[in-house]
This record gives structure tokens, C-alpha cells and sequence, in this order.
């Protein structure tokens, strides 16, 4: 009985060896169709499938509108208006300049380069027959600019401009005097640089040119005339003015600037016609004299101004004038 036990256990074995070995021979086969190797020595054209797209529509959903019930009145009221037209009262266009009660006026101000403005004036008589009046402006600066383009140091700028005047008019019973004088004093350097040409020996320098004198210029201007009233039948207009300008310096202080001299005067006649309207004539001329100083000398020129007779049409109520247009 052992012997027939151990012959069974040698199959046994026998059997599973001989399964294993087969079991191991078909694994490596299926190991080597998995690991294949394949060459290609052609080229590849590789292709693409067409593709469509897909068309597809929303739904739409069709909003819902609900009428809404309206209820109307049915019952009316009547109407009688007045029938009547009334005229409208015509606008108010401001023509007038309304008077101002105030009899002066002043203004200040400053601002960089220290400069300074003022006016100041005031009506001292202010009535039917007298006005009298007295004005006065200033305008300064004394502040430092440097030059464009130079390596200079800055320089003052300096400037004082002052005028003033005085008027006075009286109206008599059948004429106006009128009387006025001003006076402008203006003084100034000359703080630019000089015009320099490559051709001239003249040196750039600053020290070459005056920048400290103060240039002066004054002018006294005085004038008086008469004028009828605005309702006499013949009108008249008489003006009479004097002009003296002045300069301090000529192209150096060693010389004395000019002088000039201006005489001035108007006349001017007219007469009503057409109730608001008066035509006339005009006359006016005036008569100027300079002095100049060249080389220590003086040297005096008079020149006169010629006189013209010119056609004029004045309006009686708003005062204006129309003279010929081609007057200079």
C-alpha cells in the first residue's frame, strides 16, 4: 500500500512540472508578440476625419403680454373762457445807465517781481452845473530776470509808470466849459541785451552796456473848450490842446533826449434839421515842433498838421458824431 502511495505522489509531481514548463514556455511567447518591434520606411500621411458641427437652435419662449383693462371718464365739464384780448406790456430793455451814487473808486494789487498796481479816483463835485474829478494810476516792477542762452547773472527789470489828471466842466446857461490836464511820468532800463553781430568788434559783455540808468519819459497834456447846448438851434464846438513829451537820455547820458512839442485844435459847427438830427462842418489841425540834441546842438523841426474842413452829422439827443470815413 506505501509503494502505490508513492508512485501516486510521483505522478502528482510529475504532472505539475510538466504544467509549469508549458504554463512558462506560453508566457514568454506572449511577451514576445507584446514587445514587436515594427519598422516603417515609408512616409506617413496621417488623416483627419471631418468633422460637422452641430446646429442647434434655442428655444424661444414667446413672452407673455397681459392687457391691461383701462377705464375712461366718460363725463365732461364745460367751458366758457372769457372772450377778451389783451395787449402785453412791451419788456424792459435797460437803455438807461443807471447814475452811480458812488463818488470813488480804488484798486490795489502785487504779485511776483514786487509788482505793484493801483488806480484811485474820486468825483469831488458832482452836480447839474460843476463836476470835478481827480484820478491817479501806478504801475511798477523791480523784479530780477536772467538772460536766455548767456551765463550772465540776472539783472533788474525795472519799470515805475505813473499818470494822473484833473478835469473840471461847469455848464453856464447857454454853454459848457470843459478844462483837463494830465501828467504821465514813466522810468525804465534797459535791461536787454544790446543787438550783437558777428561783425561787430563790439565785445558781449555785460559790462559794456549801462543797465543801471533809469530812463525818463514825461508828458503834460493840457486842454480846455467850449460847447453849446444839445437844444440850441446852431450848435458849436470849440477845443484847444497843448502836448509836451519829453525823453531824458538820447543814445547816452551825455546827450539830452527830445523834445516835442503839440498844439491841437478843433472847431466844429453844425445846425437842427429833421427835429433830432444837425449837420455841419468840422475843422481841425495841428501844429507839432521837436527838438533834438545831436553833437552838444540843438536842432529845432516844426511840422504842421494840414487842416481839414470835413462834413458832419450829429444826432441832437444821444450826441453822436458821423464824420467822413476817410479821415486819418
Amino acid at each position: 500500500m506505501k509503494t502505490i502511495y508513492n508512485i501516486k505522489a510521483l505522478c502528482v509531481v510529475a504532472l505539475l512540472g510538466s504544467a509549469a514548463t508549458v504554463s512558462a514556455q506560453e508566457d514568454k511567447t506572449k511577451e514576445k508578440d507584446l514587445n514587436r518591434e515594427m519598422t516603417l520606411e515609408r512616409e506617413y500621411d496621417p488623416t483627419v476625419q471631418d468633422a460637422s458641427k452641430v446646429n442647434t437652435l434655442p428655444v424661444i419662449k414667446e413672452p407673455v403680454v397681459k392687457k391691461m383693462p383701462i377705464d375712461y371718464a366718460t363725463f365732461t365739464v364745460p367751458a366758457d373762457p372769457e372772450k377778451e384780448i389783451s395787449l402785453l406790456p412791451s419788456g424792459n430793455i435797460m437803455t438807461d445807465i443807471q447814475y452811480n451814487k458812488r463818488r470813488g473808486y480804488f484798486n490795489f494789487g502785487g504779485g511776483t517781481y514786487l509788482n505793484l498796481n493801483g488806480d484811485v479816483g474820486y468825483h469831488i463835485l458832482s452836480t447839474d452845473k460843476d463836476k470835478l474829478n481827480i484820478w491817479f494810476s501806478h504801475r511798477s516792477t523791480n523784479g530780477k530776470v536772467k538772460y536766455i542762452d548767456t551765463d550772465f547773472d540776472k539783472v533788474k527789470a525795472k519799470l515805475n509808470d505813473n499818470l494822473g489828471g484833473l478835469n473840471f466842466k461847469h455848464a453856464f446857461e447857454k454853454l459848457s466849459l470843459d478844462m483837463g490836464i494830465k501828467y504821465g511820468y514813466s522810468a525804465f532800463n534797459y535791461y536787454g541785451l544790446p543787438v550783437y553781430s558777428p561783425e561787430s568788434s563790439v565785445a558781449l559783455v555785460p559790462e559794456n552796456f549801462d543797465r543801471e540808468t533809469n530812463q525818463v519819459n514825461q508828458a503834460i497834456q493840457a486842454k480846455i473848450g467850449v460847447e453849446s447846448k444839445e437844444d440850441a438851434p446852431v450848435g458849436y464846438l470849440l477845443d484847444l490842446g497843448y502836448t509836451n513829451f519829453s525823453h531824458k537820455y538820447a543814445l547816452s547820458k551825455e546827450q539830452d533826449g527830445p523834445t516835442e512839442h503839440t498844439f491841437d485844435v478843433k472847431f466844429d459847427l453844425n445846425a437842427r434839421f429833421g427835429g433830432e438830427q444837425r449837420i455841419g462842418r468840422g475843422v481841425d489841425g495841428s501844429l507839432e515842433r521837436v527838438a533834438l540834441a545831436v553833437q552838444q546842438t540843438a536842432a529845432a523841426m516844426s511840422t504842421a498838421k494840414p487842416t481839414g474842413m470835413l462834413p458832419c452829422i450829429r444826432n441832437f439827443r444821444k450826441n453822436l458824431q458821423a464824420q467822413n470815413p476817410g479821415r486819418s
